[in-house]
């Protein structure tokens, strides 16, 4: 996903450096600028024609992580439509479809179109509605606003709209300013909403940005997710930005683990119960379905819930309504599912374990999310991102060897993207250096199977590698699978069954 960030790039582009003076005054600086903007710019610049603008604008979204705002005057130059013979320069257009026909620039900029001229025929496909308001173009990523106009039916020739203009300088600033204002906080808004879903997704692999474009296509939809893929792969994160980028994003996001809480409790902590409802029920409880209202509830580690969970949890599906523990009376709810797992569900279905019908009510969009091994690509980029995160935590500024690089982008890890993670936060504080070399990789993995794979790049299988890696985690924590879980950021049964899997037993 692109530009990760809670900053924009602010760009004016207009050829009336008067103009593009106030416009900065106004919207940057903290003395004459609206209070609510401050603090939401990287960096504003500014250009005199779309030419030159547009230059920038490919520069800028090949060397900075922010979303890029351009405001941006439909008349100026260069021509239109390319044709000298045409008399109207509308450049602020010719930027607009310029951006337009590059994918990658689409994706990262918003262009404000700022006009008088609403009823001219250049202007008009632009325009989307109410030429009195600037609305979203489905097709286009732009806005478009009209300037203060003097109210008249009669067409206004340019030296009398001048005129009227400078006699009503200050009352059509202010307005144009504030109606640019508004625009702006409809534009970033939403923007600043999939950011928060997206800050800790890294990738740059086909792999990934396979998954990144099924996000991008799901979140508006009010469409079901299954997300699959091995532990530790982020699986939440995607349920975030789901989540963040759909239309739900103002509501909650409630996360809960249904392997994590005993069977006995699981359709209560989900549900809600009544008073009384079984011993110990000593007050009413509300369950995650009730506090997801109108949000999303992540379903994580969906593939362990019990038969009479999955019930309840298909009506909910079906029905859009559920009852308390200890009630009959149907509590209405509208709620987005995504679930997640790292299970295969259609073995599942045929042992019997796993509802045929609830799978496919959840399974409407699938999203597989690859193990880091299938990705190594992107390794190096999650590396400098965990690094500047603990490095920034703990005030150091500790570097990583190219050799150290090469060995973890050659290791398996069987933990994914969370194993890297806590590998790096390891390497962080406990080193006296300021350099991770593959010397130190060998010191502080001292596991068996990591010491092969750092020494002979991946010759193990990753069946292998897990095994040998339960095994330590094991002995390490004197068989006590709770630490192991916790440790691991896995549930109790994903270790019971790796146990069981790998026929691992304590003698």
């Amino acid at each position: 996903m692109k530009k990760h960030t809670k900053k924009f790039g602010l760009l004016i582009v207009d050829d009336d450096a008067k103009q593009r003076q106030l416009y900065k005054e106004y919207l940057s600086d903290p003395q004459e600028g609206h209070y609510l903007l401050k603090n939401t710019w990287d960096s504003v610049e500014e250009c005199e024609d779309a030419e030159t603008a547009l230059q920038y604008i490919k520069e800028y979204v090949k060397t900075n992580d922010y979303h890029l705002l351009v405001i941006a005057d439909a008349y100026m130059p260069p021509y239109c439509d390319g044709n000298e013979a045409f008399a109207e320069l509308f450049g602020g257009l010719w930027l607009i479809d310029e951006v337009n026909r590059d994918k990658y620039l689409k994706e990262c900029v918003t262009i404000l179109l700022v006009t008088y001229y609403n009823d001219n025929e250049h202007i008009k496909p632009y325009r989307n509605g109410d030429i009195n308001e600037f609305q979203w173009d489905e097709n286009k990523d732009y806005f478009f606003l009209e300037k203060p106009y003097p109210q008249s039916e009669v067409p206004i020739q340019a030296e009398a709209l001048a005129k009227w203009q400078e006699e009503h300088e200050k009352e059509t600033r202010d307005e144009l300013y504030s109606k640019t204002f508004e625009a702006i906080l409809k534009i970033i808004e939403p923007k600043k909403n999939e950011l928060k879903g997206q800050e800790n997704i890294i990738g740059q692999s086909d792999r990934m940005q396979e998954v990144f474009g099924a996000v991008h296509s799901v979140a508006p939809s009010k469409a079901n997710v299954l997300l699959r893929g091995e532990s530790g792969t982020g699986k939440e994160l995607i349920a975030k930005a789901i989540h963040y980028m759909s239309p739900r994003a103002k509501g909650p996001f409630i996360k809960f683990n249904c392997a994590s809480i005993p069977e006995g409790l699981l359709e209560s902590e989900l549900f809600g119960h009544e008073k009384g409802a079984f011993t110990g029920a000593a007050k009413e409880r509300i369950g995650k379905f009730e506090y997801a209202k109108n949000g999303t509830i992540f379903l994580d580690e969906a593939g362990d819930m019990s038969p009479s969970t999955q019930a309840k949890v298909l009506r909910v599906l079906q029905e859009k309504e559920f009852e308390r523990l200890g009630s009959n009376k149907p509590i209405k709810i509208d709620v987005r599912i995504i679930a997640a797992t790292n299970k295969n569900l259609q073995e599942e279905i045929k042992a019997g374990r796993f509802r045929e019908d609830l799978y496919y009510r959840l399974n409407v969009v699938p999203i597989f999310l690859p193990p880091l091994r299938e990705r190594r690509e992107d390794i190096p980029l999650l590396v400098n991102h965990f690094l500047d995160k603990y490095n920034k935590e703990n005030l150091k500024s500790i570097s990583i060897a190219s050799d150290a690089l090469n060995a973890l982008t050659n290791y398996d890890w069987p933990g994914n993207v969370r194993e890297l993670e806590n590998i790096i936060e390891r390497f962080v504080v406990l080193s006296s250096g300021d350099k991770i070399t593959a010397d130190d990789l060998k010191q502080w993995l001292s596991q068996e199977s990591i010491i092969s794979m750092v020494e002979f790049k991946g010759q193990c299988s990753y069946k292998d590698v897990e095994k040998a890696h339960l095994r330590y985690l094991l002995e390490q924590n004197n068989w006590n699978v709770d630490k192991v879980a916790k440790t691991s950021e896995v549930s109790r049964a994903n270790v019971y069954n790796k146990i069981k899997e790998y026929g691992l037993n304590n003698k």
